[in-house]
């Protein structure tokens, strides 16, 4: 025995010093990231170093930065770094031709003569810098005094590339004198028309109102968005009144996007910014996002009276003990909105029917709203429940549904009426659209058939991401897919979980549905785990629904296939067995220019997989081609009555004809290198021919 083990253990290495190898000290993430940059820095595009280090590791980083021609973009703490110490760095920053993104950040660190001296030479070795091409500066949480301030307005006069401006202050601009905020404020309206957008983080209101009282007077008449949102998600306190507001109404002011990210605005700055909103007479995109209204009727005012923005995107307070009241008042005050076209809805409650009235008031009477985005609140959703209350959950489960669908029916009510919504999303709407919910949609799918026997009007895009729909709602969305009504021209569905044991025929109704609608080009169909996927058979009889499709152009399945007989058999013969039926479909199918599935369906390595997206390529570019033909009477008379050869396909290449196709790509397709565009566009013009009368196909 003792022979045995001692055979088994004659390989076993036994290490002299056993606490060596748990004792080995660990590398900082900062030093191995700089010794990788010094080993290779010509690989390097981009550089962060968000920890303090020393003068020495400022030398040695500076150095290697030399060496590196293809960085694009570095983001430097120099908290601990004196002057002299960062003097590579410096001459780094002096040089540089291929930089295009700077940041500057010191956290915590103190508002000493070290850090105000190391700041200042930083920025003017970025000033003095003739050959640069920096499009985005960023100063984060760093100290800021009167001696930083002429090499900052060195560079906004000086530098000709500069677009977007960070500035986030540790103590906010709170020393600088009225001389300097001046100076400051000269220095951005001064700007050599660059400056595209502003972002302030922390920053005294005084100097915002001088700056911007400036900026009024003159202003660089290419900067577009400005934004002001505290870099660690902390509210701010911000007076609109004043210099903003003069800003918002001059003549000098072209801003296309204004962005207030928790900010919180009393009574007398309320009103600045909506007189500042009123008078504004170029603002294309506001976005609100928890922003706190200490008088909560100016938020509605300013929904309701503004006139220029055309996109809203408003983030509802998520904190608030009466947030359902304010979701009402707030959504109740679109109605009257004339100018809004694009509005996106964040942080809507379900906890009452408040939020589906209001909904069914402003698609009721509103006429400038095309496209809502409407998501909910995740914590408040009808569906949920506690994991520990098992005995109350087909009771909860009950109660939900008919929320749900009451909630649905309001939101319908006003889609029947409405005239001019194009697109809606209705995000996170419940953890599962049921039956009842769907049957109110489905009906507000259909318009109405007026004059000339063309419908009135009906919505054009619907998405239900994040909103789980069941099969047996499928069916019901099948069936208004049919009717003569339905104008929808893409739609987005998503798939519960398991979806091999709950879906059966409604998705297959809704593929087969394809073949009766004239109007819906994109079809995309998600979830959640790719790994739970349709039953195998399933799949097939989607695929032979395609056969009689004739409008759908895209089709995007993010699901892949599960079923019993998977665990029976190879899944590499599932596969075969989906392929060779999607491949059939996409044969018979002459509209569908796009195809695309789970990455879990296919491995880039198969010589499977590469040959059927080889001919999932062939039959999307034919499409294409034919698509193109049929819309060219004179190509189409052409291609029909003569042989094209290789030589007049070159030649019509050269000559870069209107119907020469455009660059074409199928993302998902591993095997696209193997077959270049031309010899595919080629391929397809020698079997055109065979092509017009549906024979000749990919073999």
């Amino acid at each position: 025995m003792e022979d045995l083990v001692v055979e088994l253990f004659d390989d076993v290495v036994v290490e002299d010093d056993f606490d060596l190898l748990w004792d080995e000290p660990r590398v900082p993430r900062e030093i191995m990231d700089l010794q990788n940059l010094e080993a290779d820095p010509s690989s390097v595009q981009s550089y962060e170093l968000t920890v303090p280090t020393d003068a020495n590791y400022a030398d040695r980083l500076g150095l290697a930065l030399q060496r590196c021609s293809t960085i694009q973009s570095i983001d430097l703490n120099f908290a601990e770094w004196t002057k002299w110490g960062a003097l590579e760095v410096m001459n780094f920053l002096e040089q540089s031709t291929s930089l295009q993104e700077i940041t500057f950040r010191a956290p915590y660190a103190q508002a000493n003569m070290t850090v105000m001296r190391t700041l200042s030479s930083l920025l003017e070795a970025v000033a003095v810098n003739s050959n640069a091409n920096i499009q985005s500066l960023s100063l984060m949480d760093v100290p800021f005094q009167g001696k930083n301030v002429s090499p900052l307005c060195q560079i906004l006069t000086e530098t000709k590339t500069i677009r977007r401006w960070n500035l986030s202050f540790s103590e906010p601009v709170l020393q600088l004198s009225s001389f300097d905020m001046d100076r400051m404020a000269d220095a951005f309206a001064n700007n050599n028309n660059t400056l595209e957008e502003l972002n302030f983080g922390s920053f005294s209101n005084s100097a915002i109102s001088v700056l911007f009282a400036a900026l009024s007077k003159k202003c660089p008449s290419t900067l577009q968005r400005l934004r002001f949102r505290h870099p660690h998600g902390r509210r701010m306190d911000l007076e609109i009144k004043g210099g903003l507001e003069q800003f918002l109404m001059s003549s000098e002011c072209h801003l296309e996007r204004l962005e207030l990210e928790q900010i919180n605005l009393d009574m007398e700055h309320s009103q600045g910014l909506l007189r500042g909103l009123l008078g504004n007479k170029t603002l294309d995109m506001l976005q609100l996002v928890q922003c706190q209204f200490t008088h909560e009727p100016h938020l509605a005012q300013l929904l309701s009276d503004m006139t220029q923005p055309r996109r809203l995107q408003l983030v509802l307070l998520s904190n608030s003990n009466n947030n359902n009241n304010n979701s009402m008042n707030v959504i109740g005050a679109l109605q009257r909105n004339t100018c809004i076209t694009h509005c996106k809805l964040i942080g809507l409650q379900h906890s009452s029917s408040c939020c589906g009235h209001a909904l069914e008031q402003v698609l009721t009477h509103n006429r400038s709203i095309r496209h809502l985005q409407l998501y909910w609140d995740s914590s408040t959703a009808h569906n949920n429940h506690d994991e520990e209350d098992d005995d109350d959950d087909d009771e909860d489960e009950e109660d939900a549904g008919q929320a749900n669908a009451e909630e649905m029916r309001l939101i319908a009510n006003g889609l029947r009426v409405n005239p001019i919504l194009q697109s809606l999303t209705l995000h996170n709407f419940g953890v599962r659209l049921d039956e009842e919910a769907m049957g109110h949609l489905a009906s507000a799918l259909q318009a109405s058939i007026g004059r000339n026997n063309q419908p009135d009007y009906s919505l054009l895009d619907l998405s239900l991401e994040s909103s789980p729909v069941s099969d047996q709602s499928l069916a019901m969305l099948a069936k208004a897919l049919c009717k003569p009504g339905c104008r929808l021209r893409s739609l987005f569905v998503e798939l519960e979980e398991a979806p091999s044991a709950f879906y059966k025929k409604g998705i297959v109704k809704l593929f087969e549905s394809l073949a009766v609608n004239q109007s819906l080009e994109s079809l995309q169909i998600g979830h959640d785990n790719e790994q739970q996927g349709l039953d195998p058979h399933v799949l097939q009889s989607m695929a032979r629904a395609l056969h009689g499709a004739t409008k759908i152009q895209k089709l995007t399945l993010n699901v892949g296939f599960d079923s019993e007989e998977v665990w029976r058999s190879s899944s590499r013969s599932v596969v075969r067995f989906i392929y060779a039926a999607w491949l059939a479909a996409l044969a018979g199918n002459t509209s569908l220019h796009s195809v695309q599935f789970a990455t879990v369906m296919y491995d880039h390595l198969s010589v499977d997989d590469k040959e059927f997206w080889k001919a999932v390529s062939f039959f999307g570019l034919r499409n294409r081609l034919l698509t193109r033909l049929r819309s060219d009477q004179e190509i189409l008379s052409v291609a029909e009555s003569k042989s094209l050869t290789a030589s007049m396909v070159l030649e019509e290449l050269k000559t870069h004809r209107p119907w020469t196709l455009p660059s074409w790509r199928i993302e998902s397709d591993p095997a696209y290198h193997a077959l270049t565009e031309l010899s595919l566009f080629y391929l397809c013009l020698r079997l055109l021919p065979h092509l017009l009368t549906g024979q000749g196909l990919y073999g």
